[in-house]
């Protein structure tokens, strides 16, 4: 019995946060209180912060579900627009890929992991860079479509948001 199939497939280039990798940067890490990786000094030229992130590249088949794209929201600092976009997994990708935890069941898409890019689904060639900052964050991880077929999952959909960053690096 068929599980559906994705349609106008893309590729994704979801960059998962290592948590390991990023406790382990000398001088960045994880911040105390706010248990989020630490903004650093900026790099030459630049007046913000870089984030201390450890990431592994995984490119995953995918649906592109729009939701808002620049969306402009003016703030005391000038010009902040705000988008949303959601993709759309099928779970037998992500299971052919090895991408669900074997103790839980749950994917291996989490929270906090970024939005590389989106590519092509035939010729792999790069549709769009997605700037870094601010980037795009998964927010909001819901598998979807319980029980459609054989009382599998059939969807994983993944919000991902624009996240502000402070123009400065912290001590």
């Amino acid at each position: 019995m068929t599980r559906g199939r994705l349609i106008f497939r893309y590729l994704a280039d979801i960059a998962s946060l290592n948590t390991v990798g990023t406790a382990a940067i000398v001088g960045g890490g994880y911040d105390d209180e706010f248990r989020e990786p630490k903004i650093v000094a900026p790099v030459s030229g630049s007046s913000r912060g870089v984030v201390s992130r450890a990431e592994t590249t995984i490119t995953l088949p995918c649906q592109i579900e729009p939701q808002v794209f620049e969306d402009l929201q003016m703030l005391s600092t000038g010009r902040s627009p705000n988008s949303t976009l959601a993709l759309c997994f099928h779970f037998k990708d992500l299971e052919d890929l090895g991408l669900i935890e074997a103790a839980t069941g749950r994917p291996k898409i989490h929270i906090n992991d970024r939005l590389d890019s989106i590519r092509d689904f035939k010729t792999g060639a790069l549709i769009e860079k997605i700037p870094n900052p601010p980037g795009f964050f998964a927010t909001q991880v819901q598998s979807r479509s319980f029980g459609l077929t054989a009382l599998k999952r059939n969807l994983l959909l993944v919000t991902f948001e624009e996240r502000e960053l402070s123009t400065a690096g912290t001590a």
